[in-house]
């Protein structure tokens, strides 16, 4: 698989292979499998960082605004992310088995949460 993909970077089925392919349970690669296990905790680190650091500047109400403001321009965009090439955003599809809706409704289920630990909703930014 990693011989296909390096031929061809361009193969997404080579791609999908080589991602896939669960090499820990395989005994193989296992520098591969400790560089996805360092950016797993690095990639959390950084989350918890940032919903910390939120947590402390939204304790202003005008940073608290200003986060909000940047959430209602962003999230349309960041909806986008997941959306297969070529699907209409607000249409209904199927990523690696899972509809848009469930998609949709644990992105927001996670950052409802990380939001309420922030101490900001979604609605409109509280008046100055």
């Amino acid at each position: 698989m990693g011989e296909r993909l390096i031929a061809d970077p361009a193969d997404v089925a080579a791609k999908v292979d080589f991602v896939t392919t669960y090499f820990e349970k395989q005994g193989i690669l296992p520098g591969f499998v400790e560089g996805f296990r360092s950016i797993s905790r690095d990639e959390h680190r950084h989350v918890a960082y940032g919903t910390w650091y939120l947590k402390e500047a939204c304790s202003d109400p005008a940073l608290a605004r200003r986060a909000q403001e940047r959430l209602t321009e962003l999230i349309p965009i960041a909806a986008q992310v997941l959306v297969p090439r070529g699907q209409d955003p607000f249409g209904e599809w199927e990523l690696l088995g899972y509809t848009s809706q469930e998609i949709n409704e644990f992105a927001f289920r996670a950052l409802t949460r990380r939001l309420k630990v922030i101490g900001i909703g979604l609605g409109e930014p509280a008046a100055a």
